[in-house]
């Protein structure tokens, strides 16, 4: 498994993750996200010093997303790779 940090070339792919129903069943705010809104978050959030947003490949495939929040973690499985 690879890690790597996102980039704004993943923002597709990081949108319909997090749209996904059972992504949004198991977050904190379970609404569906604008891709406007996701935009502009992605843009924030790429833009810090430290973005600590990473993607999870298996040859070279995106399986996964993680972000790091202080001492709290977010992550989503890829829907086509959960058991």
């Amino acid at each position: 498994m690879l890690i790597r940090p996102a980039t704004f070339e993943d923002a597709r792919m990081l949108f319909d993750w997090r749209n996904d129903s059972l992504t949004r069943a198991m977050s904190k705010n379970a609404e569906p996200v604008a891709w406007d809104v996701h935009l502009e978050w992605l843009t924030w959030r790429l833009s810090r010093a430290e973005p600590n947003l990473f993607i999870a490949e298996i040859d070279d495939i995106p399986v996964g997303t993680f972000r790091i929040d202080g001492n709290e973690i977010s992550y989503t499985v890829a829907p086509s790779y959960r058991c």
